[in-house]
């Protein structure tokens, strides 16, 4: 009953579908209009930062007087100018994550990784553990 994106965006499969499929793929997207318009989605390529972040949710906040729930996904594509090195754009990002959350009155969703090397080194193992305790409270 799984499919993957793929199967469902190449409109070649869909004919090969049980009507079981095609009636759970109908009823998802029913479901799915329901909320549709209310979902923001805004890609980040080069240079998107925290402050990206921020002007976005102002602006949201602005034009839909509705305040949005911010996932970043994932937290090690942010860039800071003013930073080099990794641990420096987790913590500063987390550190601007955390105050847009609380300034803003928002929940705040970051994705993050820690690669097994780096995981056991004593630096990255402390910055997880930062990272760790400062997300717990956003």
């Amino acid at each position: 009953m799984a499919k993957s994106t793929l199967d469902i965006l190449v409109g070649s499969k869909f004919n090969n579908y049980t009507t079981e499929e095609k009636d759970l793929f109908e009823l998802a997207l029913t479901e799915f209009r329901s909320y549709a318009d209310k979902l923001y989605i805004e890609e980040g390529y080069v240079n998107f930062s925290c402050s990206s972040i921020k002007s976005s949710v102002e602006a949201h906040i602005r034009v839909s007087e509705r305040k949005p729930v911010v996932i970043v996904d994932y937290l090690q594509l942010l860039t800071h100018l003013e930073v080099s090195s990794d641990k420096q754009i987790v913590d500063r990002s987390i550190h601007e994550l955390k105050r847009l959350s609380r300034d803003k009155k928002i929940p705040v969703v970051v994705i993050y990784s820690f690669n097994r090397a780096a995981f056991v080194s004593y630096t990255h193992h402390r910055a997880h553990e930062k990272l760790r305790h400062l997300v717990c409270r956003l």
